[in-house]
């Protein structure tokens, strides 16, 4: 049996979870739903109706998606339906989208896809670089309720709080900074950004049960050819890889846990040479070369 996770946020987390990053992670584990870039107030805030409009059927059918998710809040119900072992966050929505405050205790993630949507016509905008104050307050509150739920309706699951900051450097020495100016991209004040992020990560450190998958111990570049294109936060693979190991290692500690490393599948761990890794107990390791040299 797997072990069932579900996460919420954004690439950094939902990417380590799709086969063209980490082609071996379904012998590990089992993904029941992913919360894709919603700020925590606009998924903990009160449901809301979304009308098929004009501007609604022109979106594509991901936006749609996303808006979907936004207003009905039905991830919530698929937590409680199917009690994932893991909830896996980070707060990278939070800090690039903000929020959209319908009313009160109504809110949707700021993303740029949801323009010109008729039921956010009229929304005031928060975010954290220009209402600092108002939308903190907000997110407490927010989170407070966040994991009120979690107790309350996934008591038996397991938190876990990624930690990921915004990068700007390739490996060829150039910067997606300088890439974007190039090529008349407005550019991202990620600097700015990692500090109100740290700020975030430590107050749910510091104020709720959390276990923490820390990614910023390590030195990633940006991918230039990543299968999303370059972002501050779309890593090189090794990136991916590390994750899954750190996350399964983290998994197989706990007492009593299920996961199989050593079952009937051939479970896989892939490691890249040069680099420090840790082996696991699993069947087979896999080696990326990435070299002229012979292992």
């Amino acid at each position: 049996m797997s072990v069932k996770i579900a996460t919420i946020g954004s690439c950094v987390t939902r990417d380590n979870f799709n086969t063209k990053f980490n082609p071996n992670y379904k012998n590990f584990l089992q993904i029941i739903d992913h919360q894709n870039q919603t700020a925590i107030p606009s998924l903990m805030s009160n449901q809301l109706e979304l009308n098929v409009s004009k501007e609604f059927v022109e979106k594509s059918s991901y936006v749609q998606s996303l808006l979907h998710k936004e207003f009905s809040k039905e991830f919530l119900q698929k937590l409680k339906n199917e009690q994932p072992d893991y909830l896996i966050f980070d707060l990278d929505p939070d800090v690039k989208f903000g929020l959209l405050k319908i009313n009160e205790n109504e809110y949707i993630t700021n993303n740029p896809n949801f323009k010109n949507i008729p039921e956010l016509k009229d929304a005031t905008r928060l975010n954290l670089l220009e209402n600092y104050d108002e939308y903190i307050e907000a997110w407490e509150k927010y989170l407070e309720i966040f994991f009120d739920f979690i107790k309350r309706e996934i008591p038996n699951c397991e938190v876990i709080l990624v930690k990921a900051r915004f990068s700007d450097k390739f490996e060829d020495g150039t910067t997606l900074t300088s890439l974007r100016k190039e090529t008349g991209i407005a550019t991202q004040d990620f600097e700015k950004m990692n500090k109100i992020w740290n700020h975030l990560d430590d107050f749910v450190i510091n104020n709720f049960k959390v276990s923490v998958l820390d990614m910023t111990d390590n030195d990633f570049y940006l991918d230039k050819n990543h299968l999303w294109g370059p972002y501050y936060l779309h890593y090189e693979p090794k990136f991916y890889n590390t994750f899954l190991n750190k996350l399964v290692k983290m998994i197989s500690s706990r007492k009593n846990e299920h996961i199989s490393l050593s079952g009937e599948n051939r479970t896989i761990q892939r490691i890249y040479l040069n680099e420090t890794y840790e082996l696991l107990n699993t069947k087979v390791v896999e080696v990326v070369l990435q070299s002229d040299k012979n292992l």
